[in-house]
């Protein structure tokens, strides 16, 4: 993946549900009731396999944040 600045589509919260609402459309109901299940072991396998098949939906995304904002009390790193 790219990590110059050519990504200029800058996803909304509405597209984002969107993404993760299709994905979870995708999934087979067994995978869903495997979730949901009390066995702890097909419960942890199934939830990784939902997980990663959200996240293959932004693998042709670049995630992006401004910078953190300086604690009030670190005096080192505010404005004069």
């Amino acid at each position: 993946m790219s990590t110059s600045d050519d990504f200029p589509e800058i996803l909304t919260p509405h597209q984002i549900r969107f993404e993760i609402d299709f994905a979870i459309g995708q999934m087979s109901r067994g995978a869903l009731r495997e979730w949901a299940g009390k066995n702890e072991l097909k419960s942890a396998a199934a939830r990784q396999y939902i997980v990663d098949r959200i996240a293959v939906r932004f693998e042709r995304l670049q995630v992006r944040r401004a910078a953190p904002l300086p604690h009030p009390t670190d005096r080192s790193k505010q404005p004069e």
